[in-house]
């Protein structure tokens, strides 16, 4: 249950990046500390800047079209 509520607080904070026009090195900047600090006991925190990136191309190409 946790990754459920990791994976929708990624898409909800990087869609809010996207609307407000952010670029993606100011959303993982934005985003990041965030997840960091909700999900501070995972391992593998490092993936966060990657997964980040792959939410904001998947998210702002959704909002193109």
């Amino acid at each position: 249950i946790a990754m459920k509520h990791y994976l929708i607080d990624l898409r909800r904070l990087v869609s809010f990046q996207i609307d407000e026009g952010r670029s993606l090195m100011e959303t993982q900047n934005a985003v990041r500390p965030v997840l960091e600090k909700k999900f501070k006991k995972w391992k593998k925190l490092e993936w966060l800047d990657g997964n980040i990136e792959r939410a904001y191309m998947e998210f702002s190409m959704k909002k193109k079209s």
